[in-house]
């Protein structure tokens, strides 16, 4: 259950996180690359959880997964959040 409701853009980082996670190849490449747990990931995944990755993971999470269709997932929505995008 959630500290409290994310608002809508808390909500799409999280997806964001997710996408980002899933572009990288899964949790495992994640947390070997971040050093974070895969719960701890995991929950910033979740658009239900208070939890978020700092900005220097995504920047890690999203250089996994260059290349792909949807990078960068993280960095992107961050930039649509201030406008940028």
């Amino acid at each position: 259950m959630a500290d409290r409701d994310l608002s809508p853009e808390e909500q799409r980082l999280a997806r964001a996180t997710k996408l980002a996670v899933q572009l990288a190849g899964g949790l495992g490449n994640c947390v070997e690359e971040t050093g974070k747990s895969s719960s701890q990931l995991s929950r910033c995944c979740s658009p239900e959880l208070i939890d978020s990755i700092s900005i220097r993971d995504a920047v890690i999470i999203d250089s996994i997964g260059f290349g792909k269709a949807g990078h960068p997932a993280i960095l992107s929505a961050y930039a649509r959040l201030l406008g940028g995008v």
